[in-house]
Formats: structure tokens, sequence, C-alpha cells
């Protein structure tokens, strides 16, 4: 069985129709736990509108906070599997069937899969499929979109989520420090809504949740000191700017050691894309470093290149211009 864990605080606009996309799905042996953290408005009602023995409503006494609720539902939980999902997402019909599935054939205990985001914004996310590229990629971030995740119930137990900004994120470093197997599907199985209730910490906050974690992260992953020492120097790349020079003597260290941990193509090419996103000066030399750093990689690497740092390479805009934060903001 799977216990799919579903948090919600102040969601009645779409919680409606998360609860459908899971009540529909063709893996039918599951148990829906939904927290309701301290709601205001008719997100218990709602719920209880809903006559299906496979939902378990749990309500807090008040706004406890994302971990705790996540922490809750897990406690109670009794599958063999636990899959997350989100209050205002909606899921495939075959999302759990297909993830199960790939877990096993795979022999994984944590997986993921790709998004496509809706609502503000439209576009398709993917995450590293294997486990070599969600280790490497663990360096910049989170490798799994929170909502997707299935694994094994006793790693959740065991592991359980820590009150820290970057609340998910930790919780995989934490698991692959210890070598549990994680991956990701590339389909998309998930409607990510994107819109403006969306509730988030202030996003300084979870930037240095998040640089907290990659550097613990990277103590255990990467021996090689200097390199080390370089990314803790930059922050892992979640903040600051740095000169081309800076950059380009990381990224030879950084390539030999993904090409001798066998790293994908289109995982070092993002990372250099990840990395040049914070160069300090945003021109046409710039550019030209860029791409001829991709092409070390692969000469079909360039298609890899991120458009939106292109863009904004080849018009010389100065990389703290208004121009600048709108297209982060688009293509975040």
């Amino acid at each position: 069985m799977i216990s799919v864990i579903l948090p919600a605080y102040n969601a009645s606009t779409y919680i409606a129709e998360s609860i459908n996309s899971i009540l529909n799905q063709t893996y039918e042996d599951f148990e829906l736990i939904i927290v309701n953290d301290g709601s205001k408005d008719q997100t218990e009602e709602i719920v209880n509108s809903f006559k299906d023995s496979r939902i378990k409503l749990v309500n807090n006494d008040s706004n406890m906070g994302i971990f705790f609720s996540l922490n809750k539902a897990i406690a109670i939980s009794k599958g063999k599997f636990i899959a997350r999902m989100d209050s205002d997402d909606i899921a495939m019909e075959d999302r759990l069937a297909k993830q199960i599935e790939y877990l096993h054939n795979n022999n994984l205990e944590i997986c993921g899969c790709a998004i496509k985001t809706f609502g503000s914004m439209e576009k398709t996310i993917t995450y590293p499929d294997i486990i070599e590229d969600v280790r490497f990629f663990s360096i910049f971030g989170s490798p799994l979109a929170h909502p997707t995740v299935l694994g094994y119930a006793n790693l959740f137990k065991k592991y359980l989520y820590n009150n820290v900004a970057a609340e998910d994120y930790d919780l995989w470093a934490r698991m692959l420090i210890d070598g549990v197997r994680i991956g990701s599907m590339k389909d998309a199985l998930l409607n990510y809504r994107v819109h403006s209730d969306q509730i988030t910490l202030d996003k300084s906050e979870i930037i240095e949740s998040s640089i907290r974690v990659s550097k613990k992260y990277i103590k255990s992953y990467i021996k090689d000191l200097e390199l080390r020492t370089l990314l803790n120097d930059s922050n892992c790349f979640m903040s600051g700017s740095y000169d081309r020079a800076e950059i380009k003597f990381l990224l030879k260290k950084l390539l030999f050691f993904s090409n001798k941990n066998n790293i994908s193509h289109l995982i070092q090419s993002r990372a250099v894309s990840i990395i040049f996103a914070r160069a300090s000066a945003y021109n046409i030399v710039t550019l030209f470093s860029y791409l001829k750093i991709l092409i070390s990689i692969d000469n079909k690497a360039i298609w890899n290149l991120d458009k939106r740092l292109t863009f904004l390479f080849t018009l010389s805009i100065n990389k703290n211009s208004r121009i600048v934060f709108l297209f982060r903001r688009i293509f975040k």
C-alpha cells in the first residue's frame, strides 16, 4: 500500500482538484493522509465532503508548519511506500502506478518525476534521473521536485523532516550521504500549479538554508579538498557574484571531477549554466567563455545552453538590472 501524504493550509481554492487527482489513480491500493495545518478557511469542510474511506483527515490545533505536518503524516502512515502531494497540484492518473514500477525496475529507494507547471507560468521541468547525476546535481540544490516524491516508508520514518527552510533538500542530502538510491523519471506525472497565493518563506532564508545543506553534503560527497574549498567559498553558487577567472578555474576542476564520476553531459551542462548565472559581468566575453566551456564538455552540449543566459549575455545587460530580475522570475 502507498500512503499519500498531503499537508494543507488555507487550501480551499484548489484542494478538491488535488484530492480528486489522487482518488482517480489507476493504482488503487493507497491511503490519502491529509494534515490540515490550522486552516482558517473551508479546507476541513471540503475534505470532509469526500466520502471515500481511503481519506484520513488529521487536524492540527494551530498552524505548525510543513515539516511538523509532514512528520505527523509519516508517523501515522501504514503503507510500505510514502508519496508526497501538495494541496494545489494535480497528479496524472497513472502517476503512482508508473512511479512504483520505475522504482522497482531501477533499483531505487526514492523516486521523483518531471513536472509541468501551469497557471501563471507554463513549462516542463526535468530532474536528474540516474543516481550519479542526482548525487552531482545535489551540490547546487534539491535534485527532486518535492511534491512528486515516492519512496519506501521506512526511510521517511528513519530520517524525517528537519525544521529548516529547505526541508526537502535537507532530507534528500542526508539520505544521499548515507547512500540511499535516489532517481527521477523523465515523464511529467504532476501538474504543478504556479499562482500568487502560494505560501513560501522569505527567499533569502531558503537560500541560506540551502547553502548550509550543500556545504554539509559536499563534505561527504567531494573528497578533493581544493574543489570542496572552492565550492564552499562560492556558497555552491547559490549567492554572490564571481569573475570569469574564478569560474573558469573552478569549472576546470569540477568538470574533471564530473568525468571521473561518470556524470552525464546534460547534467554537466546544467551545472555550467548554474555557475555562469553567477558571473559578475553579463557581456559578450562572458558568453564566449560560457559557450567555450559547454563545447569542451561535448560538441552537442551547445544545445543544452541556457537561453535566458545567452540572451542576457548577448545584450550585455547589467546583471543587477530590473530586466535580469524579470527574466529570473519568468524562467525560474
